[in-house]
């Protein structure tokens, strides 16, 4: 019997994450006031009586609400994933209706649209780059800010050092060298040394080995690229064992810096740990070289210089691959249509000809028999596929988007 696929939402552009689906969900960045109170006084300084508002990956629309109610003349809410529905029930709640248009669209897709005085986002993933959010706010820039608009927040810095923490490292790492009920797992420990592993760690016991170094800074009204090419040398400041690398980053929003560092106050964003593959000693003094590369939308590389001795990580090398799975990912493979892109293809087809759900699945049961093992299993593909694609506008009347 053939094995149904998983078919999951990504990031790029045009599409979602399906973690941004469950408004729930979103609980911890919508209700992260210390974050919010940065947001709050930065739209502040900006908003006018005549402002015109772009919240980018508005979610519950909390940003945009916040500028309607500092007096915006418009906000757009743009937001592909999340059900505007929600954003619109909250903003009927704030009495703010009248000056929000909804936009259930990523920002590549918007279309044309008035330019816009402000663009506020929260396209900062964990250490600034992860989920690969820049890029997109870096489009809304160059498509939609009016010249001499503000972009809230307008730049961001990337930092790290390097840490003892034996605990973490041995639970994460060390512990796939041990037996676990006769099976050696040690096989593992390759692919847990060139992982990257996101946690609120100013809740975990760590030791600084050295002071914290800037890797790089991105200004959002300048930059061309969402990537980083860092090169820097820490000193410790003791002798120490170093596990590996704490990352974080900052934000700046308006005249404000907002911390994601392990000693500021906690926020929905995480640190990083980029671990070593052993652990290695230094002494007062030493030189500690680090290395961090990360092309937009690739993988993250780094490299660890101590005592003469160089290691290499990369998050690519986190998990096997076939040397299929490599031809897949050059820009001159010719890919072909599996069985199941051809009842994708067929299912998608049959959207917009006045078939229900239950109708496509039956005809994609009968064109490929034997591939689903009942009606349900096929209904289920069909409505799999009717959540990705066929995620209808709002109507205009609804919703104010003209």
């Amino acid at each position: 019997m053939a094995t149904l696929p998983c078919w999951t939402s990504t990031s790029i552009a045009g599409e979602y994450d399906v973690s941004y689906v469950d408004p729930v969900g979103q609980r911890s960045m919508v209700l992260d006031e210390h974050r919010n109170s940065f947001y709050h006084a930065a739209l502040k300084s900006v908003i006018t009586p005549d402002s015109v508002v772009m919240d980018l990956g508005a979610g519950l629309g909390v940003l945009g609400l916040m500028a309607a109610k500092l007096g915006a003349a418009k906000v757009y809410l743009i937001e592909p994933a999340t059900d505007l529905i929600v954003a619109k029930e909250l903003a009927v709640a704030n009495g703010l209706q009248d000056n929000i248009v909804y936009i259930p669209k990523s920002v590549e897709q918007a279309g044309e649209l008035e330019p816009v005085d402000v663009i506020v986002s929260v396209f900062t993933g964990n250490f600034l780059l992860e989920e690969d959010l820049l890029p997109s706010l870096l489009f809304a820039r160059d498509q939609y800010l009016r010249p001499g608009g503000s972009l809230i927040p307008n730049a961001g810095q990337m930092w790290a050092q390097p840490v003892t923490m034996q605990n973490y490292f041995d639970r994460q790492v060390g512990k796939w060298a041990s037996d676990s009920n006769h099976i050696d797992h040690s096989e593992m420990s390759k692919y847990a040394t060139n992982s990257l592993y996101y946690e609120q760690f100013n809740q975990e016991h760590y030791e600084p080995v050295a002071d914290p170094l800037l890797l790089q800074s991105i200004d959002f009204y300048s930059a061309s690229e969402a990537a980083c090419r860092a090169k820097v040398k820490f000193m410790a400041t003791h002798d120490a064992v170093v596990h590996g690398f704490l990352g974080w980053f900052d934000i700046e929003l308006g005249k404000a810096r907002l911390s994601t560092a392990p000693n500021s106050p906690s926020t929905h964003w995480s640190q990083v740990f980029l671990p070593a593959q052993k652990p290695f000693n230094v002494r007062h003094g030493d030189e500690i070289g680090f290395e961090l590369n990360r092309p937009e939308r690739g993988e993250w590389s780094w490299r660890i210089l101590a005592d003469g001795e160089t290691e290499q990580h990369s998050t690519f090398l986190s998990r096997p691959f076939s040397a299929v799975d490599l031809a897949r990912r050059s820009a001159s493979y010719k890919p072909s249509v599996s069985v199941w892109g051809k009842v994708a293809i067929a299912t998608l087809t049959a959207f917009g000809q006045g078939k229900t759900v239950a109708r496509i699945a039956n005809d994609i049961r009968v064109g490929w028999p034997g591939l689903f093992p009942n009606e349900k299993t096929a209904i289920r593909f069909v409505q799999q596929q009717v959540d990705r694609f066929d995620r209808r506008e709002f109507e205009g009347d609804e919703t104010g988007h003209e």
